[in-house]
Formats: structure tokens, sequence, C-alpha cells
């Protein structure tokens, strides 16, 4: 067998061993590391699904213009040729009246029959459904409107809109942070953790250290610990995220349907489970090297 493979099977080995000799503390600090990986799969779930319904809300948002009663034919055309000269319009729609009270009837289901007979004296609008090219300029847009002739009145949600943009990034915002939070507690704990069985085996490094043995030679084991720890805390809050993630996306598809959409598990199971197990080498990593050089230097 190659001396490097076998150098780093008796590092595994020894890793191994630390791991099982500590193993009340090493479990607590996987129930750290698992708390902190779920919170980072919880913050990437959320902030992948924030932008995904965020585009939505901006392909999805539309200035209503509603029109004047009884505005002809000929000068709805002309309205129509009017909206679509302003600089931030990307599509325009004509509802007719009829269609307008047709849409009604779908919106109250089996309870449209109270609607029943209004064909002939309809309350209803024609309007114009106009979507943006840029939401953000949907205050000036909708003046705009409402300044053409025969235009009633002008519908725009914007403040709803940034209202909803506006609490989403904040609960982004501050779950990233209770992340960074667990995420530092994280490396702290393994540090610790590492730093008790170095000093449960300082009598074997000082051997080593007579023998000649490198400081690379005598820290990588407990390296390897670490990456261990952070890696099994990875996997078990990979578990735990994609299990609530399936469960919580399905309630939501369920009460919004047709109104946003959420990523389905499989579209961001990759993702969560890639950037999960990168998330728990790196702490894991971290905390262990910064222990073991702590303690060689001294």
């Amino acid at each position: 067998m190659n001396t490097n493979l076998k150098k780093y099977i008796s590092f595994v080995n020894d890793a191994i061993e630390g791991l099982w000799f500590n193993r009340n503390v090493v479990i607590s600090t996987i129930i750290i590391v698992v708390s902190s990986l779920c919170l980072f799969g919880t913050y990437i779930a959320f902030s992948s699904n924030v932008s995904y319904i965020s585009n939505q809300f901006r392909d999805q948002y539309a200035v209503s213009a509603y029109l004047e009663k009884g505005t002809p034919e000929e000068r709805v055309v002309e309205i129509q040729d009017e909206i679509n000269k302003l600089n931030n319009i990307a599509t325009v729609k004509f509802i007719s009246e009829t269609d307008a009270l047709t849409e009604c009837k779908k919106m109250f289901g089996k309870d449209y029959d109270f609607l029943n007979g209004l064909e002939e004296d309809n309350p209803l609008r024609a309007s114009f459904e106009i979507t943006l090219k840029d939401i953000s300029k949907a205050s000036v847009t909708s003046d705009e409107l409402s300044k053409i002739i025969d235009v009633s009145w002008v519908k725009n949600n914007q403040d709803l809109v940034t209202q909803i943009l506006e609490v989403t990034n904040a609960l982004k915002r501050g779950s990233m942070l209770l992340m960074l939070v667990f995420a530092i507690i994280s490396i702290f704990i393994i540090s610790n953790t590492i730093k008790i069985s170095v000093s449960s085996r300082k009598d074997d490094i000082l051997t080593m250290r007579y023998v000649g043995a490198t400081n690379d030679y005598i820290i990588c084991p407990f390296v390897i610990e670490g990456i261990i720890i952070g890696l099994i805390g990875a996997v078990i809050g990979f578990i735990c995220v994609t299990l609530g993630y399936a469960y919580c996306s399905g309630a939501v598809m369920k009460y919004t349907a047709g109104i946003v959409d959420v990523y389905k598990t499989h579209e961001i199971v990759i993702k969560l489970f890639a950037l999960s197990i990168f998330f728990g080498f790196f702490i894991g990593m971290t905390g262990s090297v910064y222990s073991v050089k702590r303690y060689i230097k001294a």
C-alpha cells in the first residue's frame, strides 16, 4: 500500500478514535452545528424564494387604466395607441365590460348567481391591463396614464408590492444575521471540542514531537475531527431543512396557487446540499485549525 495512503488512513483512524473518546462533547457540538446548518439552509431556501417571488411580482405586476363609461370603440383604439407610446410600457391588454363581468363571475365560482342579469346593464368599466418594463417607475407611469383623455382612473398597487418586498428583504437579512451568529458559535464550539481532544492526548503529542513529527503531522488528525463534525452536522441539517421545506412549500403552494409560486423541493435540493456540505466543511475546518494551531504555538 502506498505510504501516503497509509499515512492518511492513519490520520482518519486517529480522528475517529478522538471523536469516540470525546463522544459526549462531540454529540453536543454536532447539535450546535445542526442548528447552525438548519438556519443556514433556511436562509438559502428563503432568500432563493424571495428572489423568485420578487421576479414573479415584476413579471406579473400590472397597472389597470379604467375608461369612462360609454367610451366609443374608435376612441378605445386611439387610447391604446397613446398608451403604447409611453416609455415604460411592456404590454397592453384591453378588457371589455363583458370580459370584466365574465372574470368577476369566475372569481366568485359557484356563488356568482347574484351577478346574473347584469349583462344588460353592466356596471363594470372597460379597462386596459398594462405591464411595465420597470415597476419602480409605476407611479410616474400611472400619472401619465391618468392624463389621457377618457381614462377615468388608474389602479396602481405599487405601494403594496413595495411593502411586501421590503418585509421579505428584512426577513432575509434577519435570517442571515442569525445564521452568521450560529456559524460563529459553531466555530467556537468546534474549537473547544478539538481543544479538549488535544489536551487529552498531550502526552502522545509530546512523544511525537520528541521523535521528530512535524506540526502538520500532529495537526492533521485533529483537523479531520473538526471536518467530520462539520460534515455530520451538515448532512443532518440538510435532511431537516429538506423535510421542513417539503412540508412548508406544499402548504404555501396550497394557499397561493395561481398567485405566486415557490421552488419545488427537487428544484432547490441540490443547491441546499452543496452549500450545506461546503458550510459544514468550512466551519469544521476553521474551528479545528484555529484551536490546534493555538495549542501547537503554546
